[in-house]
């Protein structure tokens, strides 16, 4: 007796839109619900954008993109198709930036922050409620790939930079803090950087294929961290940033 076969049914592909019914809820000239969008002619190319995470539950989102020389900052307002762009910076002095940054100054009359920096290696600090320039934060040799704001003092930042080197800020002092680098760290350009959750470390990675983890909970950098941030806090300037390999190195350094 042969074996019975089945009929089997050809069921149409899911994912086939048909071009004439535009009614359809996953036609592909409509792919998102409520998506907003906005062209930037002056701008050749944006490189970076950030969302500022300390504005409360009650307002509009706010996130600033980065391109050339400008910085425009935009509000996302609930219900609308469109966002609007609230403000436009543009630089004095041409540079071509790379990355940006929120940072939240409860000591500034105007606490919110916006800090970007890019291919001229300076990272600039600027007032987000008047769209002005606070300061220059200076010290790296070539440019800044990347900026992360520190999850346990929102005035501190890390910076990733061409010139081999990470870099920690307080956005209040025109030096850094902390110089993350040496011929045991990166060999080439770091691309990127981040913290962990409670601050203890800083990773880095870059072009010369590394991944690097510094630890700041070691009690050398743990004091000289402490020292910084009292002596910018008094509005103090800082003096020349130490290196300090071991216990041994610092102890020699005080004697």
């Amino acid at each position: 007796m042969a074996p019975c076969r089945r009929s089997r049914k050809v069921l149409t592909a899911s994912f086939k839109h048909d071009p004439t019914d535009t009614n359809s809820k996953d036609h592909p000239q409509k792919p998102f619900i409520g998506s907003s969008r906005l062209f930037e002619k002056p701008i050749s190319s944006f490189y970076g954008c950030a969302f500022n995470p300390f504005v409360s539950k009650n307002e509009n989102p706010i996130a600033a993109a980065v391109g050339d020389e400008y910085i425009s900052i935009y509000s996302f307002p609930p219900f609308q198709p469109e966002m609007l762009r609230t403000a436009r910076i543009q630089l004095t002095n041409k540079d071509s930036l790379y990355t940006v940054a929120w940072c939240y100054d409860n000591l500034e009359p105007n606490p919110h922050k916006i800090v970007t920096g890019g291919e001229s290696g300076v990272i600039y600090v600027l007032d987000a409620a008047t769209s002005s320039l606070d300061r220059q934060l200076v010290g790296h040799m070539d440019a800044v790939n990347d900026i992360r704001t520190s999850p346990k003092n929102p005035a501190l930042v890390a910076t990733a930079s061409k010139d081999n080197t990470v870099r920690i800020f307080h956005i209040r002092s025109e030096s850094c803090l902390v110089i993350l680098g040496g011929h045991q760290a990166h060999l080439d350009s770091v691309i990127s950087v981040d913290w962990s959750h409670d601050a203890s470390m800083v990773v880095s990675c870059g072009h010369d294929h590394r991944v690097v983890g510094w630890n700041l909970t070691q009690n050398p950098i743990k004091r000289h961290l402490r020292r910084c941030l009292k002596i910018v806090d008094l509005g103090f300037k800082l003096g020349v940033v130490k290196s300090f390999e071991s216990e041994k190195q610092w102890e020699l350094e005080k004697l």
